[in-house]
C-alpha cells in the first residue's frame, strides 16, 4: 500500500461524518474537488439508491493524490435507504471498475 493510499484509508478510518458527506454528495462533483481538510482531491463517478431503488444505496468517487496526480484510486462508500429514514452510511471500500457484459432480450 502507498503512503498516499494509508493515509486516505486512515483519515476515512477516523472521520465518519466525511465519509457521510461524501457518500451523500460526493457523486455530484463534476469536476475535481477539494478542501483544506481532505487529504485528497475527488469526483463523483457512480451512484445507487433512493426513493423507489429498494434499499440499497452507495455512491463511488475517484480520488487522487493533490501532489501526484497520476495516483488516483476510486472509493466506494456503500449505505443502505429506507423512506422514513433516508440514505444512511454502513462502510467504505477501494474498489477498481470492472466492465460487465449483460445479454438482454427485447
Amino acid at each position: 500500500m502507498t503512503d498516499f493510499k494509508q493515509q486516505v484509508t486512515e483519515y476515512l478510518n477516523g472521520n465518519r461524518e466525511v465519509c457521510e458527506e461524501l457518500m451523500y454528495d460526493g457523486c455530484y462533483a463534476d469536476n475535481w474537488e477539494s478542501s483544506d481538510n481532505l487529504p485528497f482531491e475527488y469526483k463523483g463517478v457512480d451512484s445507487y439508491g433512493g426513493e423507489g431503488q429498494g434499499s440499497d444505496f452507495y455512491s463511488v468517487i475517484l480520488i487522487r493524490n493533490p501532489v501526484n496526480h497520476d495516483e488516483q484510486y476510486h472509493i466506494k462508500f456503500q449505505g443502505w435507504y429506507a423512506s422514513y429514514n433516508g440514505a444512511e452510511y454502513e462502510s467504505w471500500s477501494f474498489v477498481e471498475p470492472k466492465q460487465k457484459t449483460i445479454t438482454v432480450y427485447s
